[in-house]
């Protein structure tokens, strides 16, 4: 079993918490140029880097994955822990929308032309494409290689220039993508897998480290200013700059894991909290299955003004605390333990 690292697990927690706290400032998507949405805009600017976070936690982890075991125990596991969850709480979901009365037709062709096209829950979407890349890690742990750094650079620029970088330039432009700018080689998140593989193998020095950290931040600003830029002329949101794969998301994203990376956190936190973030940590998949359940319950329960600062920051700690703890239960029930990944 692969040693537990400290601020990877720091990493998920801060990761799923924020994943929260960006489906609770969703207001953002309902464009007006008011005090409650600028508080959104800017939430949303500098905390896009959860997701992408994830993907790096999983090339960090998995790409090495042939030093421990064989591609077939890969692929068991990911079966056990990502597939089986997600097609099991994908029909749950279903239920769910049923009983809502925001689903009225539940038959099975129904449900699974919904699944086929990521509409039984939209969050999922980031399930379908970590599947995907799990397909892909084999290949690409082959090349992942210490002696193979300057190809594993290159294959990143590659990933940037065709995910990150013109799609933005040709967006600002407000032209289409040409087509022949398809890399047949690149796509999806795989510079974020990349990088966070990249991260954990080489060390990066001070002077680079704290050019990331500018980067990062000027990154976040790029995202508010050109966002709301972008979106005055149509008063709709243009969501150019929140695409996960652009460019600025990216360097936020490596900021923020660099960042957790050089803290040495060992010297700052407790042997028994590191037991509880170690606990917290494993819960993070679930917290990202069933969160938007609890959202929609205290939104039932307590109505409260989903355009409030409150809303958008003491809220999502009380969602995620309660989604973590439920998963952390969960976890521990007969049966019921396997459907949590």
């Amino acid at each position: 079993m692969k040693k537990r690292v400290l601020y990877m697990d720091l990493l998920a927690c801060v990761s799923a918490l924020f994943v929260v706290v960006l489906h609770s400032t969703l207001t953002v998507f309902n464009f007006r140029v008011d005090r409650s949405w600028l508080e959104s805009l800017l939430i949303q600017s500098f905390f896009h880097w959860p997701v992408p976070i994830f993907f790096m936690l999983s090339g960090a982890n998995l790409l090495s994955y042939r030093e421990r075991y064989s591609t077939s125990t890969f692929f068991k596991k990911r079966i056990k822990r990502v597939l089986i969850p997600f097609l099991i709480w994908s029909f749950i979901w279903a239920v769910f929308n049923y009983l809502k009365g925001w689903m009225p037709d539940f038959s099975i062709k129904h449900i699974a032309k919904l699944f086929l096209y990521n509409n039984i829950q939209n969050i999922f979407w980031f399930f379908y494409t970590i599947l995907g890349i799990y397909l892909c890690i084999p290949i690409l742990s082959l090349i992942a290689k210490k002696e193979n750094k300057k190809l594993i650079q290159y294959f990143i620029v590659l990933c940037l220039l065709q995910t990150g970088v013109i799609p933005i330039v040709f967006g600002m432009a407000q032209q289409p993508v040409p087509w022949y700018t398809s890399l047949p080689l690149v796509g999806g998140f795989l510079s974020y897998v990349l990088t966070g593989w990249y991260l954990v193998t080489f060390s990066i020095n001070k002077k680079m480290r704290y050019t990331i950290y500018l980067l990062g931040f000027i990154s976040g600003i790029a995202i508010s200013i050109g966002t709301y830029y972008f979106s005055l002329p149509t008063k709709q949101l243009n969501q150019l700059f929140f695409e996960y794969n652009s460019i600025f998301v990216y360097f936020l994203s490596v900021a923020v894991f660099v960042l957790f990376q050089s803290i040495k956190w060992d010297s700052l936190i407790t042997p028994k909290l590191t037991r509880w973030l170690t606990i917290i940590s494993s819960t993070s998949f679930g917290v990202y299955i069933i969160h938007f359940f609890v959202i929609i319950e205290l939104d039932r329960y307590f109505h409260v003004d989903n355009t409030s600062l409150y809303y958008m920051t003491v809220h999502p700690v009380i969602v995620f605390a309660i989604s973590s703890l439920t998963v952390y239960f969960m976890k521990r029930m007969p049966l019921i333990k396997h459907i949590m990944p």
